[in-house]
Order: C-alpha cells, then sequence, then structure tokens
C-alpha cells in the first residue's frame, strides 16, 4: 500500500483532494401532482358526473320494469284464481 501512496504525483493528489462527499438528494414533493394524476382525476369526475345525471334515467328504467314484473304477477295470480 506504501507504494501506491509513493506512485501517485502531485497533479493527481491535489485532483483527490479536490473532491467532495456527494450530497444527498432532495426530498420529492408531492404538489404539484404529474399529468397522469390529473387525467386520473378528471376520468374520475367525468365517471361521477355521468352516474349521478345519466344514472336517473337506468332508475326510472329499473322501476318501470320492477312495476311491470309485479303487474305481470298480478294478472299470472288472478288468471289462476
Amino acid at each position: 500500500m506504501a507504494q501506491q501512496e509513493q506512485a501517485i504525483n502531485p497533479q493527481t493528489q491535489q485532483l483527490l483532494s479536490q473532491l467532495r462527499d456527494i450530497r444527498g438528494l432532495e426530498d420529492v414533493s408531492w404538489w404539484p401532482l404529474a399529468p397522469g394524476w390529473w387525467i386520473l382525476l378528471g376520468l374520475c369526475l367525468a365517471v361521477f358526473w355521468a352516474s349521478f345525471f345519466l344514472g336517473n334515467g337506468v332508475v326510472r328504467v329499473r322501476d318501470d320494469l320492477k312495476r311491470s314484473s309485479k303487474l305481470c304477477w298480478r294478472t299470472c295470480e288472478a288468471r289462476q284464481t
């Protein structure tokens, strides 16, 4: 090991003395959100909006089907008696 230290010339020794430790990375901030999160948020809002406004039509159709099936059962029961 002593031979290696002696083999280093003064210019190399000067360059090595100028080296500094690597600084740690800064913490990653959670805000502002990346574009992918904005797209996901927009899709969620669109699905919520569609289910809220268009869902009322589905509820009406479901209620109509329930009423028609009850009417059908009542008709079938009336014919049997």
